[in-house]
């Protein structure tokens, strides 16, 4: 058997995790998992229990003895020969408290990785950030990462193939070998290796801007196109994340639980159809599900963190609104005129939410290619206890910045902008117009979360740190 991509430590409880890999035959693999001290687990070793797809990726559920231990592990083949590549070392990672427990803990923020060769022109070493982010998951004891839209970029693949009518397997290995070369970088595959990650998907895994061209939700070889590039995206991404809490078949939002910290992850692109007369960002059935599971579950939590690819606080409404070459980019934003009944209702239910339980929730965002803290800011008497839901954006790792923005945000962060009657949004931190990864650090003094949002650029060193208050 050959390793062809991976592997991806994904969804890791206290209990479980999830370790994905691409092979040219991923039924021979065998996962052995060992303890710190040496002992294999019992049930090791593992193996996938879905069956072989035409992507040639599977999904190990690997079952953990302990909470918070640490646990280091192999992929063999059926001979018992290992097939992870010598640089990658030992990869190892560390099982989640359990679900009950309150303490200090880190974890990071990344999105937009853009390794393409154009992309990357002109770079000496185009993977710097993410050897930066390597070494900051080990000094800094990073829990798990949240990897949050973008984590490939496709565009090249559709305007090749989404011409005329499409044909679904053509289609389909354009996609995979797209994931194939963008993923197959030593200094990515170390980190996710060694890290458990949580992705969702943003537009650049469909094609730019998807769901905000006024034909997206009607032609029917978009359509088709975009049901491949779901099929592929479940398999390379979602498939080692945690099951969806909605039960449906494609249902692509979830959530988890770190401790006694919870982590929603919304999906911004799957119901996403700018031509819908309600909800175009997230669908009628996922905000059903969504609203019950914050009613149902905030209560249980002591922190809130809520995952939206693209960052609810960015823009103005009235820049918002610019035609042309621009017309999709802005529709993209929460803030389009076509949006902002979505993001007043997004923020109602997060500040209600809040204050009816006296918990900090923080939005997490990317998809901008620009690093900032922002926050939503409620005058309504309801929302009076906790009137301020806080926001980071971590972006880009790997694609390129676009530097002239930098001084437009300088600007805007002076001012506060109207988002519904008593909402309103602003820029606190940033911009940092460079290449960057996010960290959120939690502390527990004495009875509470304490949470700070970092951002620090390619080089691994730390340039924005913003504490919340309270």
């Amino acid at each position: 058997m050959k390793l062809l991509l991976g592997p991806i430590v994904g969804a890791t409880s206290d209990r479980a995790a999830r370790i994905w890999l691409r092979a040219d035959d991923p039924n021979e693999a065998r996962v052995h998992v060992f303890r710190d001290t040496g002992s294999e687990v019992p049930g090791s070793p593992f193996r996938a229990t879905s069956p072989s797809n035409l992507s040639g990726t599977a999904t190990v559920d690997v079952r953990l003895p302990s909470a918070y231990a640490r646990y280091t592990y192999d992929v063999r083949d059926a001979a018992g020969e290992s097939v992870l590549p010598a640089w990658l070392g030992t990869p190892g990672f560390w099982s989640a408290p359990k679900p009950d427990t309150t303490g200090p803990f880190r974890f990071g923020v990344v999105s937009c990785n853009d390794m393409r060769p154009k992309s990357q022109k002109g770079r000496s070493d185009p993977e710097r950030p993410w050897r930066a982010l390597h070494a900051a998951a080990d000094a800094l004891d990073l829990a798990f990462l949240l990897c949050v839209g973008d984590q490939m970029y496709a565009d090249d693949v559709w305007a090749a193939e989404v011409r005329g009518e499409v044909f679904p397997p053509t289609l389909r290995r354009a996609y995979q070998a797209a994931y194939q070369a963008q993923w197959d970088a030593r200094w990515f595959r170390r980190t996710l290796a060694s890290l458990p990650s949580y992705m969702t998907w943003d537009d650049h895994e469909i094609r730019n801007g998807w769901g905000s061209e006024r034909l997206d939700g009607t032609a029917a070889n978009r359509q088709a196109a975009f049901a491949v590039a779901r099929e592929v995206y479940e398999r390379y991404q979602h498939d080692h994340n945690p099951p969806s809490f909605g039960a449906g078949a494609h249902d692509l939002f979830y959530a988890f639980q770190y401790g006694n910290a919870g982590v929603l992850v919304l999906d911004g692109r799957g119901a996403r159809d700018i031509e819908s007369k309600t909800d175009p960002l997230l669908g009628a059935r996922q905000w059903k599900h969504v609203t019950q599971w914050l009613r149902d579950e905030t209560p249980g939590l002591e922190a809130l963190f809520v995952v939206a690819s693209v960052p609810p606080v960015h823009v103005p409404p009235e820049l918002a609104k610019p035609g042309g070459a621009l017309a999709s980019d802005c529709r993209d934003q929460w803030t389009s005129e076509y949006n902002l009944p979505e993001l007043e209702r997004l923020a109602t239910e997060l500040l209600d939410r809040a204050n009816e339980h006296d918990i900090p929730i923080v939005l997490l965002g990317g998809d901008v290619h620009l690093g900032t803290v922002a926050c939503l800011r409620s005058t309504r008497p309801e929302h009076a206890r906790r009137p301020l839901l806080y926001q980071l954006c971590s972006s880009p790792i790997t694609s390129r910045p676009p530097r002239l923005l930098g001084p437009v945000f300088e600007q805007i962060k002076r001012t506060e902008f109207d988002i519904a009657d008593g909402i309103f949004g602003k820029i606190l931190a940033g911009p940092l117009a460079e290449r960057n990864f996010g960290v959120v650090d939690l502390a527990y003094d004495p009875d509470r979360y304490r949470i700070t949002l970092k951002l620090f650029d390619e080089t691994g060193a730390e340039r924005v740190s913003y504490p919340l208050p309270g």
